[in-house]
């Protein structure tokens, strides 16, 4: 589906007491970005079905830090987010997120357990830096291409590819291979209707994200929960894979993320 969103996010502490790069300082939140997104709803194991973390769930550079804290998936619903920042605090930027369901991680003695996004990419270096700082979510850069392929028409199909960086760097250089490459293709026959997730019981729909402290470059010490608001328009979507069946994630029967 597309949203088009105002999404802000609730004021949490940060989770790190480490000073901030130079040049890039911390915009604590709340933020009220004006953002378009793209979701694709993630197929959920069935209750007698294996609980495996679907491949591409984690970047390469962030498998170890779960598995000192002996992350297992639990399933349940989960998403891919596209996003495009029209307006932020670090200006506009373009993400790609990835919540694959319901997490479980050992703290101590303790277990805990939240939905957390597993893979993020950003577009250029300071929303990294907030990210990773401010929210503990894994970020890493890419480059992002967005491609209409009837610009005069607000209907047409968008061909999205994301391209990882080599290095996280306020300069980085970029794969010259996708990671993530799909068609998005909307419904020219239903409407846009309103849509705000606080609307939603949080029975029903929680959209809280649990994130558990990141190891370095760029480390924080503290775990972390952070809700985020989306209000907007929704409008129906059908996503179509780009990439080749052997590099990518199952996802809505599609294949579409690469490891």
């Amino acid at each position: 589906m597309v949203v088009s969103s105002e999404p802000a996010v609730v004021p949490c502490p940060i989770p790190t007491d480490k000073p901030a790069p130079d040049g890039f300082p911390d915009y604590l939140p709340p933020w009220r970005p004006q953002a378009e997104s793209w979701w694709i709803l993630t197929a959920a194991p069935l209750p007698w079905q294996t609980k495996a973390l679907p491949k591409g769930a984690l970047d390469n550079q962030e498998s170890i830090r779960l598995q000192d804290f002996q992350a297992t998936y639990e399933g349940g619903p989960g998403a891919i987010q596209l996003i495009r920042y029209h307006e932020s605090p670090v200006g506009p930027y373009d993400e790609l997120i990835y919540v694959p369901g319901q997490m479980s991680y050992k703290s101590g003695d303790s277990s805990v357990s939240g939905r957390s996004i597993t893979r993020i990419y950003v577009s250029s270096f300071a929303p990294l830096t907030n990210g990773r700082r401010i929210w503990n979510t894994p970020k890493h850069l890419a480059r992002f291409e967005f491609i209409r392929e009837a610009p005069s028409d607000p209907l047409s199909p968008t061909l999205v590819s994301v391209y990882p960086s080599l290095s996280d760097s306020p300069t980085p250089e970029f794969s010259p291979d996708p990671m993530f490459r799909a068609r998005l293709v909307p419904s020219r026959y239903l409407p846009s209707i309103p849509f705000n997730l606080s609307s939603f019981p949080r029975a029903l729909l929680d959209t809280r994200v649990l994130q558990p402290p990141l190891s370095e470059p760029m480390g924080t010490e503290k775990w972390i929960t952070v809700e985020v608001e989306n209000d907007g328009y929704i409008k129906i979507m059908y996503p179509e894979p780009g990439l080749m069946e052997d590099d990518m994630v199952m996802e809505l029967g599609v294949r579409i993320l690469s490891q």
